[in-house]
Parts: structure tokens; sequence; C-alpha cells
């Protein structure tokens, strides 16, 4: 994957973002619950939810239902007196993301990316943690009404996600994800030892050395793999998380891949095999949002 394809973008999302959330911190979003049950239940290390930000948003969701289909299920937040239109993604009815449309915050330049939110138990502690540890935010905690709490973070190589305390509980490990659902969340980072030790002073996480050709390390919460970090594969390439969906096998992942370009998205990375296991390709959804799509056929193998 070229760097040119996401070094600008992060910039640009940074930018973005933080403009959003400071003319936001008097007013309140109110979005849905993570947790259809609203069980309390607290994961820190999780990642939790998967938002995507798209400047085509029609054009999306018709690519998403196409290929991996995925239900899309529009909800409408209150920002003061106004609405902002947002949806609700499924994969076989369960909860699995969001979908913003860009274009309601006013944004000059396309800034369609996928974006990772980690569950904290506390983001007031965690945000003086992300500072101590030489990260940053951008723009304060926002309230997000029944979600919960947000802060967009950097962490000290410059790889951009979000803490979230949830309001209601975070949504239950419920065994191996799907075909269809986010398998996995990488990050490349430029220094594993430092984003190993950031990451572990914002939650519970456990670290695993992974026997490979290259430094792979994974970490684990509460019994349950999270994700996993490795040294930035391609080179001048920016830190960046990189979120993984569930393919079936070789054959399911050719059949989805002769399709991208039909559905107006294209082929970053053609299909490799992964050391650790499966194949993968990464794609570019009409929006110019990145995701990698990854086999895995046996449920419940690491």
């Amino acid at each position: 994957m070229p760097s040119r394809l996401f070094k600008p973008l992060l910039l640009l999302l940074i930018a973005v973002l933080t403009s959003v959330l400071l003319s936001c911190q008097n007013q309140h979003y109110n979005l849905p619950a993570l947790s259809e049950e609203k069980n309390q239940l607290k994961l820190p290390g999780k990642i939790v939810w998967h938002d995507l930000l798209t400047e085509s948003p029609e054009k999306t969701q018709h690519f998403y239902e196409q290929l991996l289909g995925w239900q899309f299920e529009p909800v409408s937040l209150e920002l003061g007196n106004s609405e902002l239109p947002y949806t609700l993604i499924r994969n076989k009815g369960r909860l699995i993301g969001g979908m913003i449309d860009q274009r309601k915050i006013r944004a000059k330049v396309d800034i369609s990316q996928w974006f990772t939110l980690m569950s904290v138990t506390d983001i007031k502690s965690a945000v003086a943690t992300v500072k101590s540890m030489g990260g940053r935010t951008h723009g304060n905690i926002v309230e997000l009404g029944e979600r919960g709490k947000i802060v967009v973070i950097e962490d000290k190589q410059g790889a951009l996600s979000a803490l979230l305390e949830t309001r209601y509980g975070d949504p239950a490990d419920k065994g191996f994800p799907r075909v269809g659902d986010f398998l996995w969340n990488e990050l490349w980072t430029s220094d594993i030892n430092q984003a190993q030790q950031f990451y572990q002073s914002l939650a519970p996480l456990k670290a695993e050395q992974h026997h490979l050709s290259y430094a792979y390390t994974s970490f684990s919460s509460q019994g349950q793999k999270r994700f996993g970090v490795m040294a930035q594969p391609i080179p001048d390439l920016e830190p960046v998380w990189v979120s993984y969906v569930r393919v079936q096998d070789e054959i399911s992942l050719d059949k989805m891949l002769s399709k991208v370009e039909q559905l107006g998205g294209d082929i970053l990375v053609a299909k490799q095999k992964r050391e650790i296991g499966g194949h993968v390709a990464l794609i570019r959804d009409p929006s110019g949002a990145g995701l990698a799509l990854q086999t895995w056929p046996k449920a419940g193998e690491e």
C-alpha cells in the first residue's frame, strides 16, 4: 500500500476531528449504547467499535452490502438544535460499527477512514496517562449520550485512535468472530517497545511475542486476544491502525476481490499468504477508506 494513501489522510483526519470535537465542547451528541444488553460489562483494552467516516455514504453502503452482506440502520443524532445522520452497521443482525456522513460535519477535504475505539474504565485517568506517556489528545473528552465519553488520541509514534468509556457497558465477547465480523486490529508502528508500554499503561493488556520472521506482538485482556502490533511493513508509512474483516476461505476471498472494482472500490494490495495464517488483501471502498480482508476458516484458531 503506497504511503501516500495514508500519511496525508491521517494528518487531515487529525485536523478535522480536532475541529469537530472542539466545536462540540458545549454540545452533546446522543449516540446509541454499544451494548444492547446494557449490562455494565467493562472490557478495558478491547477494540469495542469501528466508525467509518465517508464522503459518499450511499455508494459506500451499497459497496459493503454487496461485498460483505452488512446491514445498515439509519438513526439520528442530536447536536444542539440540529441532527447529524448516523448509520449503525450490523453483520447478521449484530452491531459491529457505525457510519458517519462526513459531508454533514463540514469537512473541507475528504477524510474517509475507518476509525478504531478502545475501551477504558476511566477516561479522565486515561487522558492523563496518554499525556504522561508522550502521547496527546485532540480536543477534550466529549459526551456521547447513551454511548458514553470519547476522546481522540495520538500515541507517541503518531498513530491515531480513540478511547471510549461506555455508559452502559462494552459489547460482550461472544465467541469467535463470524464471517463478516471484524476479526482483528493491528497497529503498524515505528517502535514496538514504546507502543507496548503506551497501550499497557491504558489497560490491563498482556503481551505475547510470536516467533515469526518479523517482530510481532499480540495483546490480550480478560483472557481474549485484543490486537496485534508489528513494525511498520511499508517504508515511509506513518504509524496507523489497520482493521481486518473475517472472510471464510480463499475461494470466498477471490470472489470478493473480483467484485471490488465493479462496486466502485480498489484493491490496494493483492491477495497474499500471511505467515501468521490465512490469506489477506487490502482494499479501498468507494469513499477511499482502507480495510483488510482476512481469511480464517477455523473458528477458535488463534
